[in-house]
């Protein structure tokens, strides 16, 4: 085969890497299905620890609250929640 030959063979789209459009093509999918994978777990990570410290929040300020309530109650010995 000349090389007039073997450049007649390859196609105008096809990367010099490979051989052929099909593992071109099958390289592009799984490059693609890696990528998304990643970004995937990459967010869910993300996501997931935005969400646990918004609820170590939220627990830190209710805590805080009641604490607070029942020290007023008890410095001025009132007990607003129970009938009198």
């Amino acid at each position: 085969m000349t090389d007039a030959n073997v450049q007649a063979e390859h196609h105008a789209g096809l990367k010099h890497q490979f051989e052929n459009l099909e593992q071109q093509q099958d390289a592009d999918t799984l490059g693609i299905w890696v990528f998304l994978v990643t970004e995937i777990m990459f967010f869910g990570g993300l996501f997931a620890a935005y969400a646990f410290i918004a609820g170590s929040t939220s627990l830190l300020l209710k805590v805080a609250a009641t604490s607070s309530t029942s020290v007023w109650a008890r410095s001025t010995r009132s007990c607003f929640w129970a009938a009198a």
